[in-house]
């Protein structure tokens, strides 16, 4: 961490719990404030793009070799980042924007959670690529829900309280109303809505201001 950035880091009390080794944090010229990095593991890293934007928000690696990166003039409110097992990637674009109470969690080794561009999420959305615990065949004993990663295209809209889970993708300029529930993939220029999410229009587009 440039020594410059890493005072104006601690400055705005912001903390660093590092649990392990070769653990480190990238913070260029990003904005953070009141934010605390776990590190329960080793060789785990954490990068945040040039003027991004944290606040209040708590990023846990439990594990090693995991990745954060979180791109230039991204903006990210009281929202919890957590990574378990290994080599892990979670990538969230420029200039997309998260609020309060989201939830991002990659788990099972070398799995992604890739994020798009100018991308913008509501309050307490949920996007995690697992389903935590085993689910077991009876007769095999072979587990039958393993993890899949989770690819949201640029310029995305999640409305409050939207669920992502594993194995989705949801295309570019797409829409995703209020308490949706994603569990299959959406196409670009879509809107989806319900549990679980179903598209209802498609050839649409979405801008922040109202016109």
């Amino acid at each position: 961490m440039n020594l410059f950035y890493r005072c104006r880091f601690f400055l705005f009390n912001n903390k660093v719990k590092n649990r392990g080794r070769g653990n480190k944090v990238v913070t260029n010229s990003a904005s953070a404030k009141a934010c605390t990095i776990l590190f329960n593991g080793n060789n785990n890293t954490v990068i945040l793009g040039e003027s991004a934007s944290l606040r209040g928000c708590l990023i846990i690696m439990s594990g090693d070799d995991h990745v954060l990166e979180i791109g230039a003039h991204t903006s990210i409110y009281k929202s919890n980042i957590a990574f378990e097992d290994h080599h892990c990637l979670i990538s969230i674009g420029d200039y997309t924007t998260i609020q309060e109470n989201g939830g991002i969690s990659a788990v099972e080794p070398y799995s992604k959670i890739i994020i798009g561009k100018r991308c913008m999420f509501s309050v307490d959305v949920d996007i995690r690529n697992t389903d935590s615990h085993s689910i077991i065949k009876l007769d095999t004993g072979e587990r039958i829900n393993p993890g899949k990663n989770i690819f949201i295209d640029d310029k995305v809209w999640l409305g409050a309280y939207v669920q992502v889970l594993k194995g989705v993708s949801i295309g570019n300029n797409s829409i995703v109303g209020i308490r949706s529930l994603v569990t299959k993939d959406i196409p670009s220029h879509a809107l989806a809505v319900g549990v679980p999410a179903k598209v209802i229009k498609t050839n649409v587009d979405w801008r922040e201001e109202r016109i």
